[in-house]
């Protein structure tokens, strides 16, 4: 069986190289840090832990934070799922209208204010107020796994080789496409190395960070600007891994967070400059 092996990358620009450390497979997450440079991020509104219980009380006309959304399945043989806003100030909960066959992909948009979901934006009482360009809608098909910038100017999706069972045969690369006309589209990856919806955007859409493999064939995390002009790999894993599934940013832009799984062990750079 595959040890799963959490890994945090920390953004310290004026830290030097360090020895690396080797974490054998591990039944438990195991942490390490590696530097990232600094962008200036904004803080999310949905970042703190539950601590009340969710109560049917009457729906909130104002909303407190942080804020949650929980997305669930109304009943059995009901081929939608329901989105709801959970504030954990008022441990109350806000019913979206929003109802579709999958709500993947969630992310928060203008500090917390707005949420994407599949080629769409909603205010936080549910309302429609931007969606994806038709012509991107129409070349891409399914929005189910795509991520939106920031600012609304780039879609990053996955690209499917082989046959897409979601197996050992199926081989994801990224690719962004602006939404702006032309609409142009660059490839990002080409060694099938990605995961899906384990990409994220930097705050100010310069960046967009995904996994790939390196000129050796192990699995790194590398970031690229969008138009794919300015490629940088930004981890030295060493042995055999298998896959990145996650990745999060931290509020203010110095970490970068991601799940990895290995099937022997992980060598890692304890600190190392970028």
């Amino acid at each position: 069986m595959p040890a799963t092996v959490a890994l945090v990358v920390t953004v310290d620009t004026s830290a030097a190289a360090q020895p690396t450390q080797t974490v054998e497979q591990a039944h438990q997450p195991t942490s390490t840090a590696e530097p990232l440079p600094a962008t200036p991020y904004p803080s999310p509104l949905a970042t703190a832990a539950a601590t009340a219980t969710p109560t049917a009380t009457a729906l909130p006309t104002t909303l407190v934070g942080p804020l949650s959304v929980l997305i669930s399945e109304p009943a059995q043989n009901v081929e939608t799922q329901e989105a709801a806003i959970f504030d954990l100030g008022t441990a109350s909960i806000r019913p979206l209208p929003i109802q579709q066959e999958r709500l993947f992909a969630l992310q928060w948009l203008d500090d917390g204010c707005e949420l994407y979901l599949n080629g769409n934006v909603y205010d936080l009482n549910g309302n429609l107020i931007w969606q994806v360009p038709s012509p991107v809608r129409d070349e891409l098909g399914s929005l189910y796994t795509d991520q939106l910038s920031p600012e609304k100017n780039w879609l990053a999706y996955s690209v499917f080789s082989g046959a897409q069972t979601y197996d050992s045969t199926e081989f994801v690369d990224v690719a962004v496409i602006s939404l702006s006309p032309p609409f142009a589209s660059y490839r990002l990856t080409q060694h099938g190395g990605a995961e899906v919806e384990a990409f994220v955007w930097s705050a100010d859409e310069k960046w967009l960070y995904y996994s790939d493999y390196d000129a050796n064939g192990t699995l790194q995390v590398f970031r690229s600007t969008p138009d794919g002009q300015t490629q940088e790999q930004l981890t030295a894993h060493e042995g055999l891994l298998s896959q990145v599934d996650t990745m999060a940013l931290s509020a203010d832009g110095r970490y970068l967070a991601y799940g990895a799984v290995s099937y022997t062990h992980l060598t890692l750079p304890t600190n190392r400059e970028v």
